[in-house]
């Protein structure tokens, strides 16, 4: 388990796509007209758009799993940076127009800290958790190694914000988390219903969702 990165302002966000455009045409708009609208803001440190390959984990019980096609991981010079750019019309007017045009939802959060975004050569897992009453995110981080990741992040959530157009989670997650593995790691035998994970983490977690991801740096400075 590594040592957090730390980050001087960052936004995780969960983006869902429009059911009538393909996966294809969704990553296409992001990593497009999207990213060149988001590359514009100033003073950015580094930008990934990770592509939602599958589902790998679901919590167990009654709650509604986290949605995703994609999660951004936007991370700023500095807090002062961030606050500047939502000031800006990047921010303001012309990243809302883009969204509906190749989302359905968007759930933007707000975390203190940066994992680690690209790791080449490793397999990624981020994970949406929600903890249970009483628990706290050193209960999470235990959960996570029993996955034994060669490297292992956690960003507590600080908040979240939506827009009005879009739908959103009402009940945002209280951590992303990130597990890199080696690549010939099987993930059915991390994940799967007998394992060490899922006994730990339903004890842990009330909702949840572990994705794998296709990492695709857009500014990694």
């Amino acid at each position: 388990m590594s040592d957090e990165i730390r980050s001087k302002g960052k936004r995780t966000s969960l983006l869902v796509r429009r059911p009538d455009l393909t996966v294809e045409a969704f990553r296409k708009h992001w990593a497009g007209p999207h990213a060149a609208i988001a590359t514009s803001m100033p003073r950015i440190a580094r930008y990934t758009q990770n592509r939602v390959e599958g589902v790998v984990w679901i919590a167990p019980g009654n709650h509604e799993p986290y949605k995703a096609d994609g999660i951004v991981e936007l991370e700023f010079e500095s807090e002062q940076a961030m606050a500047e750019a939502g000031k800006s019309e990047s921010v303001r007017r012309l990243l809302p127009e883009d969204e509906p045009r190749f989302m359905s939802a968007i759930t933007l959060c707000q975390v203190p800290a940066g994992a680690q975004q690209i790791r080449p050569g490793n397999t990624k897992v981020m994970v949406a958790a929600r903890l249970a009453d009483g628990r706290d995110i050193m209960d999470l981080f235990d959960v996570l190694a029993t996955a034994k990741p060669l490297e292992v992040s956690v960003d507590p959530v600080l908040g979240a914000a939506h827009r009005d157009v879009l739908a959103y989670e009402k009940e945002e997650p209280h951590a992303f988390a990130t597990l890199w593995f080696e690549p010939e790691r099987s993930l059915a035998g991390v994940f799967g219903p007998t394992s060490e994970w899922q006994k730990a983490a339903s004890q842990c977690l009330t909702r949840g969702t572990a994705w794998l991801i296709h990492p695709l740096p857009i500014m990694n400075g």
